[in-house]
């Protein structure tokens, strides 16, 4: 079987824009380049139909509106097996394979990722689209933490950040556990909290306020501190939201965000959590909501 049957018609092509300079893409073209990728990938890296997963929210806004990127996770323990790979040889691997195609790109080993220019399909002039491929061990709960929902579909007014900022600040908000004082038995010296990864799951970690020159004004963390919970999206949403919860049941922020209104769990907490979200999305560079300014 030709291993490139699906991409011959690009054997002379090669992509000579850079990488991170495109135009971006129109939304009604995501899907066809979507098939495009997910096809390709599976068979060069010889991945299942479920290690190739995207996320975010291209495709998921209106027509004719530009998307500026295309984000597809890959399952990276799955990669290593079927390769026979290391991870020292996992981004030759992979960019060797997409010069099989004529497709530039550029490993970002820092970020577990590699980012390429990848043909649009669908236009009459070929053009590129910016598409980060994540390498990542938790496929499955990565792709619920960077859900997006379909804003012409789901009802929903929200892109996918707004429920991720709110999700991250509700965790971080939720449990905290005093495990030292100083020695006057009245200051807190460190604590355990909940931390939210949207690549790796849910943690405990533990913070200090205890510096080399004294106490601090903001708590660090403790190095090496980092325990992993659950990388499980359904025991994830028990832990956090009610013992009854399902992972579909949270996919939008005005899901989750009637979810903070209503539970009586979140009551003592719920202004805290508000705030919170309010600078999570300024520092994200989001619009804070009408009704929260």
């Amino acid at each position: 079987m030709n291993d490139l049957k699906y991409v011959k018609h690009y054997s002379d092509f090669l992509i000579t824009e850079s990488v991170q300079n495109t135009d971006g893409i129109k939304h009604s073209l995501v899907p066809k380049t979507q098939k495009h990728i997910h096809k390709n990938l599976s068979q060069l890296l010889r991945l299942s139909k479920d290690s190739v997963a995207f996320v975010g929210g291209a495709g998921k806004g209106i027509s004719e509106d530009l998307a500026y990127d295309i984000n597809v996770c890959i399952n990276k323990k799955e990669l290593l097996e079927e390769n026979n790979l290391t991870d020292d040889e996992v981004y030759d691997f992979i960019q060797t394979q997409l010069k099989r195609l004529g497709i530039k790109s550029e490993a970002k080993k820092d970020e577990d990722r590699i980012v390429v220019a990848w043909p649009i399909q669908g236009m009459v002039k070929q053009g590129v689209v910016e598409t980060s491929i994540q390498l990542t061990e938790y496929i499955n709960w990565v792709s619920f933490s960077r859900y997006s929902p379909n804003l012409n579909e789901s009802g929903s007014k929200f892109k996918g950040k707004y429920r991720e900022a709110l999700i991250k600040s509700i965790v971080e908000c939720m449990k905290q556990e005093i495990t030292a004082y100083f020695d006057d038995k009245d200051t807190v010296k460190e604590f355990k909290e909940y931390h939210y990864d949207v690549h790796k799951g849910l943690f405990f970690v533990t913070k200090t306020f205890e510096g080399k020159h004294g106490i601090l004004s903001k708590a660090q963390l403790i190095e090496g501190s980092k325990k992993v919970i659950t990388t499980d999206p359904t025991e994830f949403v028990k832990i956090i939201f009610n013992e009854k919860a399902l992972p579909e049941d949270y996919l939008t922020f005005e899901q989750c965000w009637n979810e903070l209104q209503k539970n009586k769990a979140f009551n003592k907490k719920r202004d805290k959590i508000v705030e919170k979200f309010k600078r999570t999305l300024i520092n994200m560079r989001l619009t804070v909501p009408e009704g929260l300014m």
